[in-house]
């Protein structure tokens, strides 16, 4: 037991030396500070299709950083609805999500002011004694820019997976979901008006090539 401690403390001691911490989700009590110097973006990130029960992060940096932050994707709890897809111990894919439904996260990130880029994502699994990471190839630049001050909305970032068989055989889209994403913020947030965040939604940079992305 100590040994398998031990070891991942150091696959996440080596993570944290190149990605920052993600635990940058604002507070329930958040307030806008226009003088702080820092904004808020938020983001929905959703899964469907099959249900991938490897643990799913997007990473994003400042523009000209090398220095990256990592968001959590999604875990096995419906977005916007009760309920929750069961865990998968043996096996990397679980039952269809149902059609219906989404499996994700609402993402308010606070950040200095500035140009940041989503560019890749990973995916870790883990078994007795091994951990293995999977990433994609080529990183890609997906920006958004951040103001003091001010909400932004980015829009909805969904993973849907076809093939059981391989998490490269997957569809990415990008979708404007405010309705449903503005309503679970102005829940979630009651000190941040929804009627102030401005809509800036997210937008892939010419020449990305994502996996079964048309």
């Amino acid at each position: 037991m100590i040994r398998k401690i031990s070891l991942l403390l150091f696959v996440c001691a080596v993570v944290l030396a190149t990605t920052g911490c993600s635990s940058i989700n604002i507070s329930e009590e958040y307030a806008l500070d226009e003088l702080s110097g820092k904004g808020v973006v938020i983001l929905s990130t959703t899964e469907t299709g099959n249900h991938w029960s490897p643990i799913t992060s997007l990473l994003f940096r400042k523009v000209g950083s090398n220095r990256s932050t990592s968001i959590m994707m999604w875990h096995r709890d419906f977005l916007d609805s009760e309920g929750s897809m069961d865990m998968v111990w043996f096996g990397w894919f679980g039952d269809m999500i149902p059609e219906d439904k989404s499996v994700g996260l609402l993402n308010a990130l606070e950040l200095p002011a500035g140009e940041y880029e989503f560019h890749t994502y990973r995916s870790n699994a883990s078994a007795p004694g091994v951990v293995v990471s999977f990433t994609i190839p080529k990183d890609f630049s997906w920006k958004f820019t951040v103001e003091s001050g001010v909400a932004k909305y980015l829009g909805n970032i969904n993973y849907h997976f076809f093939d059981r068989k391989t998490f490269l055989d997957h569809l990415i889209t990008f979708n404007d979901d405010r309705s449903r994403d503005l309503r679970l913020a102005g829940q979630k947030y009651p000190n941040i008006s929804i009627d102030d965040i401005k809509i800036e939604l997210l937008k892939k940079s010419p020449g990305d090539a994502m996996p079964r992305d048309d």
